[in-house]
């Protein structure tokens, strides 16, 4: 017998379920307080959902984003066209007849005349009233090709049209690639009988979206079920780990009830985003103008991811080559001209009057400029499109007193597309782009 282990253990014991008890009371608090504070912002979040920030909404699930878009007056893919594609591509969407955009301003673009609504035409696109009807010329493009953060009637393509007598039609919608614009020419824009049509290419997210496109094709084969919802988007700057843990609770039932689950997921996901961010170059620049220097992308947008990945040979240039291929082949079917034109970024229209806070990213954007110049300018040759480069015309613009980008959004101002609008009557009638017997 050993009785002193019996009053060892009987000691103990009691002990052990004390404390034991008191940690289940102090986690189960926990856990109430934590579910009361969810519970009172969600019923916040449901009554006053303005107060959820844009760049969370844009990656909630896409019902609950949806209901919340509608409530605070944002556009709703419920009140969009589908475009259609024959491409197996990301679904496309465009906007209504007459709708009216708006989006939030930031101050520092503001104060450089950015607008925060715009009304469209009577196809859904970015075209001052009456623009439809007799067409000359078709533009096809992105966010550079429509009115972002200007007026219809200040876009290069309006201007251009003022200027050059030549009817310019823009069939620009933001967020697409050249992929893209090839299924929204085919879709609309060969139904016009266009002289010509323009593929604006944007040197600094043109190729990550093509890019992008391509890896969209090739994921949706390996996942059978395909209908993938943006399954890069939101998950291009976190590890695939991370992504699929994100898609899945996104997807899930917390996923589609909860305000505040989809906030908390998707600033976490931001919160990993930019601690990885961080560990990058800064891509923050100042551009030197007559009223001083300027501060820009504040935001460290991300406009040349691809030119890492090109420089690392991750990438090549040629995910143009199919998309460019088609558009000549398209051109020689419907009898159009077919023109591409490459709106330079911001960084590389300020080139010689620009200070970047690391070295490193400007010799790199320099560089991944010069590369996607080069690139376009030979492949005119080898294909037959005519090429406009526009960088020239707004480095010579830039020495000018107005600013031609917006400092946040990166976007051109009511100026920079006055310099692209003046540049393309130059092409288009100084070089007799068209004959004048083609005119109408």
């Amino acid at each position: 017998m050993h009785p002193h282990y019996t009053t060892s253990d009987s000691s103990s014991h009691p002990r052990t379920i004390r404390i034991l008890r008191r940690a289940g009371a102090i986690i189960g608090e926990a856990a109430v307080a934590g579910i009361t504070i969810a519970l009172l912002l969600e019923l916040a979040l449901r009554l006053f959902p303005a107060l959820i920030p844009l760049p969370l909404l844009v990656n909630f699930e896409k019902h609950l984003r949806g209901e919340i878009a509608a409530r605070v007056h944002l556009p709703l893919e419920a009140n969009a066209l589908d475009v259609g594609r024959d491409d197996g591509g990301l679904r496309l969407l465009s906007y209504k007849p007459n709708a009216t955009v708006a989006r939030p301003v930031d101050g520092a673009d503001e104060r450089f005349g950015a607008v925060a609504s715009v009304t469209l035409d009577e196809f859904g696109f970015c075209n001052p009233p009456g623009a439809a009807g007799r067409i000359d010329i078709v533009a096809i493009g992105d966010s550079f090709t429509w009115c972002t953060r200007v007026a219809p009637e200040d876009t290069w393509t309006a201007l251009a049209s003022e200027r050059s007598g030549y009817r310019i039609y823009s069939l620009g919608l933001g967020g697409t690639e050249p992929y893209g614009y090839l299924q929204i020419l085919k879709r609309l824009g060969l139904d016009m009988s266009p002289r010509a049509v323009i593929m604006n290419i944007y040197e600094g997210n043109d190729f990550q979206g093509a890019l992008e496109y391509r890896q969209y094709l090739t994921q949706r084969e390996r996942e059978q079920g395909g209908g993938l919802e943006r399954p890069l988007g939101a998950c291009m700057a976190l590890p695939t780990t991370l992504c699929r843990i994100y898609r899945t609770l996104k997807e899930g039932w917390l996923g589609r009830s909860s305000y505040v689950f989809n906030a908390a997921a998707n600033a976490l996901r931001e919160a990993v985003a930019r601690a990885r961010e961080a560990e990058r170059p800064s891509r923050r620049f100042a551009v030197v103008t007559a009223q001083g220097e300027v501060e820009f992308n504040a935001a460290q947008a991300s406009d040349w991811d691809g030119a890492e990945k090109l420089r690392a040979g991750e990438a090549d240039l040629s995910v143009f080559d199919d998309a460019l291929e088609e558009f000549v082949i398209l051109s020689r079917r419907h009898g159009f001209l077919p023109i591409v034109t490459y709106a330079p970024a911001a960084f590389s229209a300020y080139r010689k009057r620009i200070h970047f806070e690391d070295p490193a990213v400007e010799e790199l954007a320099n560089w991944f400029s010069e590369a996607q110049r080069a690139y376009f300018r030979a492949k005119a040759g080898e294909l037959g499109y005519a090429f406009i480069d526009y960088t020239p015309s707004l480095r010579q613009a830039a020495a000018g007193d107005a600013l031609l980008y917006f400092p946040v959004n990166l976007h051109l101002t009511r100026a920079g597309h006055q310099a692209v609008a003046g540049a393309l009557q130059d092409f288009l009638v100084q070089q007799n782009i068209l004959p004048p017997q083609q005119q109408r």
